[in-house]
């Protein structure tokens, strides 16, 4: 089990360098590291929904400088991501899940950029939290 890194066309032509992992895995091998990467790449899925992926991303960023998210999945997903990035209560309905005063607290610790990205090689800006 390794992690891996990705590129990502963003605007204008710059890329983000992102790290990835075997689905479930990326918080495994986050605690083993010894320079967690700033970027990570995330996949939700039926297993491993939105608001799960959001909690994990939010200890990490507690443990390291995690300053960056793609999300290689839907709008949907990313928009419940960077939701949970909060210290408030959310409370909304999409694809991804329905969330009724649902919450991460603590939020992370400085602001994460939340990246969609459809097809797997680019990825457009959704958020910073």
């Amino acid at each position: 089990m390794t992690m891996s890194t990705r590129r990502f066309t963003v605007a204008d032509g710059h890329e983000l360098e992102a790290a990835s992992a075997p689905v479930e895995q990326l918080p495994v091998l986050w605690s083993a590291l010894t320079d967690p990467p700033h970027a990570v790449v995330v996949t939700p899925s039926t297993e491993y929904p939105a608001a799960l992926v959001a909690r994990d991303l939010a200890t990490m960023a507690h443990l390291a400088p995690l300053r960056h998210v793609v999300v290689a999945g839907t709008r949907d997903d990313a928009e419940l991501i960077a939701a949970l990035f909060t210290n408030e209560p959310v409370t909304m309905s999409n694809a991804a899940g329905t969330l009724t005063n649902a919450y991460n607290r603590p939020a992370p610790p400085t602001p994460i950029v939340v990246w969609l990205s459809l097809d797997g090689h680019s990825a457009e800006k959704l958020s910073a939290s």
